[in-house]
């Protein structure tokens, strides 16, 4: 029962998933995020997955949880990185890769 369930949620979600892969930015192009690898994180290069995630919640919040539930409660940005070295800086379109959408299409806030 549990393995049916959790394949048909995966179901579910992917094509959401999918079309928020398949959006491409919008003419002012869109939302950016330039991060810095402080050097006191890390010694050598760094290499991942980069997320930033944004939330309508107007209370400080010290974990963001995404909810199957509520799908527009937090919205994420993925960027995957390669040898970042410390003290560098990378950019992050918060347009090309997110989900539930596009960050410029969020609703308005603080």
């Amino acid at each position: 029962m549990r393995r049916c369930l959790s394949a048909t949620l995966l179901l579910l979600f992917l094509p959401g998933l999918i079309a928020a892969q398949d959006q491409s930015a919008p003419p002012n192009g869109g939302l950016r995020f330039k991060i810095q690898l402080a050097p006191t994180l890390s010694a050598e290069p760094v290499a991942g997955r980069l997320l930033v995630f944004m939330t309508k919640s107007a209370e400080p919040v010290e974990v963001v949880k995404p909810s199957f539930f509520e799908l527009e409660k937090v919205w994420v940005a993925a960027k995957e990185i390669r040898n970042l070295a410390p003290g560098g800086t990378v950019e992050i379109n918060g347009d090309m890769l997110a989900y539930p959408g596009a960050f410029s299409t969020a609703p308005a806030g603080d």
